[in-house]
């Protein structure tokens, strides 16, 4: 008999199944600990990604908040600003007519 890479062969050119199936075996369990290993890894970069997706998130969440706020004051100050056009602009046409009223009553 002689041994090849853990398995045993006889004269004959037969191998001991046992030895092979034992061979294949470990192959077959660090196989799957390579792919375990390299599935825990893209794991934990998919993990990092979503936590730094998360925060940007978050923060974009705040600025837009922020944003909205000094559009509405904006707006406020644009509405305040419009209000006084408007009573500006009645006050013109008042007087524009009390002045077209003196100069007609003459």
């Amino acid at each position: 008999m002689a041994q090849q890479a853990g398995i045993t062969f006889t004269i004959t050119g037969q191998y001991n199944m046992d030895a092979f199936k034992e061979t294949t075996l470990k192959g077959h369990i660090h196989l799957c600990e390579l792919r375990y290993k390299n599935l825990e890894q893209r794991l934990d970069n998919v993990e990092q990604r979503l936590a730094q997706i998360e925060s940007k998130v978050s923060d974009l969440g705040s600025q837009i908040q922020s944003n909205l706020l000094e559009i509405k004051l904006v707006l406020e100050k644009a509405d305040a600003r419009r209000d006084v056009q408007i009573i500006a602009t009645i006050g013109t046409i008042v007087v524009a007519f009390i002045g077209a009223a003196i100069v007609f009553v003459k």
